[in-house]
This record gives structure tokens, sequence and C-alpha cells, in this order.
């Protein structure tokens, strides 16, 4: 059985907000660290594929990235993991738990953002996702003997996989 890596972020909060600056700093940073790993896990790791993503998470977290990851890393995994968690943290920054159920954020100087908005906000979002993810993907596959871990993920073309929508809204031409 293969060592799966566990509690490795590939960004930290503050490049984060470097690439998204609507981020206040008053964001905890333990809050985005959190969403960072979620995101990881659920998106990038289905868009990668697990052996792929798991060289990345090593070579990352040793500083080790080949030539060919470390472009991948910083033109496309940092931009896509950066508006992934924007999207989580637009909803925790929103609503608050308490004991009696769920509340909407409210402060003295503006108004809550309606459902309309926030969800038209998250729409903008996942459109970038999306078309970093599928940029991403295009990349890889023409470039797959760079990216031979790439293998494992359903959106590897040479790899015959027939279902690329099944963790991801990206579809790629013909499929």
């Amino acid at each position: 059985m293969a060592y799966e890596p566990y509690n490795i972020i590939l960004i930290n909060p503050y490049i984060i907000k470097q690439i998204c600056p609507e981020l206040p700093d008053s964001v905890d940073d333990h809050l985005i660290t959190g969403f960072i790993q979620d995101e990881q896990e659920s998106h990038l790791q289905n868009l990668l594929g697990c052996d792929l993503y798991n060289e990345i998470l090593f070579q990352q977290s040793g500083n080790t990235l080949t030539a060919a990851n470390s472009y991948i890393f910083n033109r496309w995994i940092i931009r896509i993991l950066s508006k992934r968690v924007m999207i989580r943290v637009l909803y925790s920054s929103t609503y608050q738990l308490e004991n009696l159920g769920v509340r909407v954020k409210v402060s003295d100087q503006s108004d809550a953002a309606t459902p309309e908005q926030m969800n038209t906000l998250k729409q903008i979002y996942e459109n970038d996702v999306d078309r970093l993810s599928k940029a991403l993907v295009l990349y890889m596959n023409d470039n797959i003997s760079d990216y031979k871990s790439f293998g494992s993920s359903s959106f590897c073309i040479p790899c015959g996989a027939k279902d690329r929508s099944l963790y991801t809204r990206i579809k790629i031409s013909g499929f």
C-alpha cells in the first residue's frame, strides 16, 4: 500500500491573500489553512490524479519540485487552490454557527450580501477555477511525457478515461 500524505498544504494563506487581494488580512489564517487542505483533497487530487498529486505534495514539502511540476504549480495550481479557497471563505465569512442555528453576520458599516449576490460571486470564482483547470489539464495532456504520473487522473486523454466531468465541472473537448 502506498503512503498517503496528509496534513501537507501546498500553499499558505499569505499566497492566497496575494492572489486574491479582496481577501482581507483580518481573515484568520487557521481558517484558510483548513480550507486549503480540504480543497487540495477534494478538487486538486481529483484533477491531477492521486499519483501526480502525491508527487507534487512530496516535492513541494521537500522543496524539490521538478522543473515540469514547478511550472504547473506556479502557473495553475496555486491559482486554482486560491480561487477554490475563496469560495469557502465567502460562506464562512457570511454565516456564523451558534447553538440555536446558523446566523448571517451583519456589521454596522455594511449590509449582508443577498443569496443572489453570493451566488454571483461564487460563480465568478468557479468560472476562474474551471478555466484554469481546463488549461492545466490540456497542458498536461499535450506534455504527457513530462507528466507520466498524470495517468491516474480521469482527465488523462492518452489513458483512455471516459468521464472527465465526474469530479469537476470542467469539460474537455470531445468528451
